[in-house]
């Protein structure tokens, strides 16, 4: 079964406007080595003492902006798996602890352009991004609270 993570979509569409928006994006190591240009994306990074969170890939990186007990951070971390995340917590969560990382882009292809569905659910009135931990990639989604019933989401696939 994949874990679902939560994370703040105001806070997650800023960095994906970041990586949209930076003059020129940092590449991965295959994209560094085959001689590839790197495109807008988020990195989804899962480290053990570190937690699971999310960053931009411009460059250069964006402002901070308010983190856990008032640091400025340009990471936005998921519900729970945030810094001081223990690599057994991350284990029996089902997340990898081996310095994980993966990239998602924000605006290629164009039919499945995450930064525009995000602009979309955070205006319709979402507060979540959901990211699935699947093989070979995450699935994502937004939620809302549900109007009438505080305890429940909606959730939406992307």
């Amino acid at each position: 079964m994949a874990i679902r993570l939560w994370f703040d979509l105001t806070a997650v569409l800023a960095l994906a406007e970041h990586a949209a928006a930076a003059a020129r994006q940092a590449p991965t190591d295959s994209q560094r080595t085959e001689g590839q240009a790197p495109a807008p994306a988020l990195w989804w990074i899962t480290f053990p003492g570190q937690g699971s969170y999310l960053v931009s890939n411009g460059l250069p990186g964006p402002a901070a902006f308010p983190g856990p007990a008032g640091r400025g951070e340009a990471r936005v971390y998921a519900t729970g798996y945030g810094p001081g995340t223990t690599g057994a917590s991350l284990t029996r969560a089902g997340l990898p602890t081996d310095g994980f990382a993966r990239l998602i882009p924000v605006t290629e292809p164009v039919a499945t352009n995450l930064l525009a569905a995000l602009r979309l659910r955070h205006w319709v009135g979402h507060t979540r991004l959901t990211l699935d931990h699947t093989e070979p990639a995450p699935a994502l989604g937004t939620a809302q609270p549900h109007p009438y019933r505080g305890d429940t989401w909606w959730h939406l696939p992307l």
